[in-house]
């Protein structure tokens, strides 16, 4: 305490400590409150998920809308409506969700696997092999990914035989 503060009366010493701490008070509020954003923007992106699984894609494009709101840094509802709008056959819609999420997260693999998907679906074999090596880089090991990196190899290489064969081959990349 500074020599200041010992020379006052008790009463003056508790009031001048209450006001020191009212910056820590207002700190640790708001650390809180930021805590309570990011879990509430987690529970909305998960309503969003659920929501898109029964075929609500308008609802869930609403959740992820409210998810980005509350956690604007938080890159999975980007690359979920990224999702949704490649369904609705937007695909450079979702090519912008996905580009958001990986800028937001580098290591975010299922972005890179998705936005691989878009670019095949575009026809930008080049590019969607390279974001599925990305994603399996990244660790993203699931059938679909296997099987749409096969795909886009018996595509480039027109021949159309191999789309399932490869699926085996893929499996080593990881």
């Amino acid at each position: 305490m500074p020599n200041l503060v010992k020379n006052l009366p008790p009463r003056m010493v508790v009031a001048w400590m209450l006001i020191m701490m009212l910056p820590m008070a207002a700190f640790g509020q708001q650390t809180a409150n930021q805590e309570a954003s990011a879990q509430n923007a987690r529970t909305y992106n998960d309503r969003g998920l659920a929501k898109e699984k029964k075929g609500d894609l308008d609802g869930a494009m609403a959740d992820y809308n409210q998810a980005m709101k509350l956690n604007p840094k938080y890159a999975a509802p980007y690359n979920n409506r990224g999702n949704v709008k490649l369904r609705k056959g937007d695909l450079n819609g979702a090519m912008a969700e996905y580009n958001q999420a990986i800028e937001l997260n580098p290591q975010y693999g299922l972005a890179y696997r998705n936005r691989g998907n878009a670019k095949r679906k575009k026809g930008d074999l080049d590019g969607a092999m390279a974001d599925f090596n990305r994603a399996i880089k990244l660790g993203v090991t699931t059938e679909s990914h296997f099987y749409l990196y096969a795909d886009s190899r018996s595509i480039r290489a027109a021949d159309g035989h191999h789309t399932r064969s490869e699926y085996p081959k893929c499996r080593h990349l990881h």
